[in-house]
């Protein structure tokens, strides 16, 4: 298991525990076939259920010219779902639908922000006391984020204390759209390509993000994607001209 995995895996461990009904994007309750249910009980399926519902609803609000082809890919992609036997099968047909949507995210779109405003420099220090005290460079993250209408368009970086080992993700690195009072962010790693997908919501000044899932592995199999797992960030005031 690579590290960005057992990151991911440590988060969903200790999230609060959701019922199925709560976190697919359709009613449990309801539920009527063998896939459905199986979405239903199994909790890491269903947050993914979740967070394709959002971004599908997000894409066709952000980009209305590819609205039917997205409609009508998304109906050919539950047949496709609905055909799988297990877990893993399920899971796979997610982070590959996860990442065909947010190559549907426009990278130019104009307007002022809808919803709420993920645009702005994020930042957090992860240093402990004692390496601020000693004055140790790096150590952080970052989102660059720009919002026009519920599109999102920014990059992402990370480095670990002592720049170490450094994510430089350049512009376009992150994609997402906004979601009601939050956002769902798609983040390749510069470093090695992985892709994770998790969501973002505004808390006053700041910026709280959690990851969901790697729906897209590293090029090179033990490295690290240096990807934000969970944080609270703050915004940057803008630097006086």
């Amino acid at each position: 298991m690579s590290c960005m995995k057992a990151i991911i895996s440590t988060i969903l461990l200790t999230l609060p525990c959701l019922t199925s009904v709560q976190a697919a994007s359709f009613d449990c309750k309801k539920a009527q076939s063998a896939v459905e249910r199986l979405i239903c009980g199994d909790p890491g399926i269903s947050e993914l259920d979740d967070v394709l519902g959002s971004l599908y609803r997000g894409v066709i609000k952000s980009n209305p010219a590819t609205e039917e082809i997205v409609r009508r890919d998304q109906k050919e992609w539950l047949r496709l779902r609905d055909g799988c036997g297990d877990a893993a099968c399920v899971r796979r047909h997610y982070h590959t639908r996860l990442l065909v949507l947010s190559e549907s995210i426009p990278m130019n779109a104009s307007g002022a922000p809808s919803g709420a405003d993920f645009g702005g420099a994020w930042s957090i220090d992860l240093r402990s006391p004692a390496e601020r005290k000693r004055g140790a460079e790096c150590g952080g993250a970052y989102f660059s984020l720009r919002q026009s209408g519920s599109a999102i368009i920014g990059a992402h970086a990370f480095a670990t204390v002592d720049c170490g080992r450094i994510n430089e993700g350049g512009d376009g690195t992150v994609k997402g759209v906004v979601h009601g009072a939050g956002a769902i962010l798609v983040v390749t790693s510069g470093r090695n390509g992985a892709v994770v997908i998790g969501k973002a919501t505004r808390r006053g000044g700041l910026m709280h993000w959690v990851s969901v899932d790697e729906i897209r592995a590293a090029k090179y199999e033990g490295d690290s994607a240096l990807i934000l797992s969970e944080g609270t960030l703050a915004r940057e005031k803008p630097k006086a001209e």
